[in-house]
């Protein structure tokens, strides 16, 4: 991990999660991982509803991609796209992230926000994301929380992820759109996201 990464890296941890569930779920039972991870919640506290299966008829708004994330608005200041252990993962922060290093000014852990999407298809086109599907998509709000505070986790019910073209060449940027839904939280828009080295 790069300087100031700690075990709160929500990426570093989404990627070994990812990785143990490819070693102990079969390719036909990946579909069910994420209703296996938060037996059959959708919120990491236990509220909510088993969201309805996807239906992708929204549009993607041709704006930059911004939203909100448990409630909170969010606008993202880094977004990463980096394979780890094998699997592609892309990552919308609202605060700066260089692969990696954090800035020492960065905000309170309370007010940093994440949403990540794994297992992500390395190629142009779009990629629908259904509620406990191989991408476990999830929006974070808090990071690198101090004391006994506990991050609020909210899985996307729905979404479609679109790379206008992919690349693998470290520091290349790769250009598309995002429309990606939760209970609480949505983001939706343009983005441009930076290809990191391989971890």
């Amino acid at each position: 991990m790069g300087a100031g990464a700690s075990a709160q890296d929500p990426v570093m941890l989404r990627a070994f999660v990812f990785g143990l569930l490819g070693l102990l779920v079969s390719p036909s039972l990946v579909g069910c991982a994420g209703d296996a991870i938060d037996a059959g919640n959708n919120r990491s506290d236990g509220g909510g509803t088993v969201p309805q299966p996807a239906q992708n008829s929204t549009s993607i708004s041709s704006e930059p991609v911004a939203g909100n994330v448990v409630g909170r608005a969010f606008t993202p200041k880094s977004i990463s796209v980096e394979q780890t252990r094998g699997q592609w993962l892309i990552t919308f922060r609202n605060y700066e992230n260089n692969c990696g290093r954090l800035p020492s000014d960065r905000p309170p852990g309370d007010e940093m926000s994440v949403v990540t999407i794994g297992d992500i298809a390395p190629r142009a086109g779009e990629q629908s994301i259904a509620y406990g599907d191989s991408h476990a998509a999830t929006f974070q709000l808090g990071v690198y929380m101090e004391g006994d505070k506990k991050p609020k986790i909210e899985s996307a019910h729905t979404g479609r992820l679109v790379f206008d073209s992919f690349t693998e060449e470290p520091n290349a940027e790769i250009a598309g759109a995002i429309v990606l839904e939760g209970e609480e939280s949505k983001i939706a828009g343009r983005f441009s996201a930076r290809v990191c080295p391989t971890r």
